[in-house]
């Protein structure tokens, strides 16, 4: 079932993952700590979109794509959480680098993340990101 912005549950959490690996291919190697900004809110409560975004997060870790040490989520009621060094591993480096064989996408994810020269992307963009990152991640 499709959210008042035409997302079904799994788009929304190929969107997340997107925004999420699209934000770490533009910082590179380096540990940097993610919050709620990192969520899309389209037609979610910020609760939900919170826990979207931790269950992205746990995904793509147990699927070895990043690493990252703690997560704070907030117990006041104030919908925040805060995940701690996250890095690109090396099969997260082979992901943005992979032939994604998507006109929409382009030849990498690296590629387009450079290209955008950090611009926001779009709905559409960071869902497909997700859906190729869930795709790489299902061969390996």
């Amino acid at each position: 079932m499709a959210n008042e912005f035409g997302m079904s549950a799994m788009e929304y959490y190929y969107h997340t993952i997107g925004r999420i690996v699209g934000y770490l291919s533009n910082k590179g190697l380096g540990r940097f700590d993610l919050d709620q900004s990192q969520s899309l809110q389209s037609g979610k409560s910020p609760e939900q979109a919170v826990n979207a975004l931790q269950d992205c997060i746990g995904w793509i870790q147990k699927e070895g794509l990043i690493w990252c040490g703690k997560t704070h989520k907030s117990a006041d009621g104030t919908s925040k959480i805060r995940v701690e060094g996250v890095q690109l591993t090396a099969k997260g480096m082979s992901a943005i680098r992979a032939d994604t064989h998507r006109v929409e996408i382009g030849h990498s994810i690296q590629k387009l993340i450079e290209d955008s020269k950090g611009e926001e992307l779009g709905t559409a963009t960071y869902t497909m990101i997700g859906d190729f990152v869930v795709e790489f991640a299902g061969r390996r």
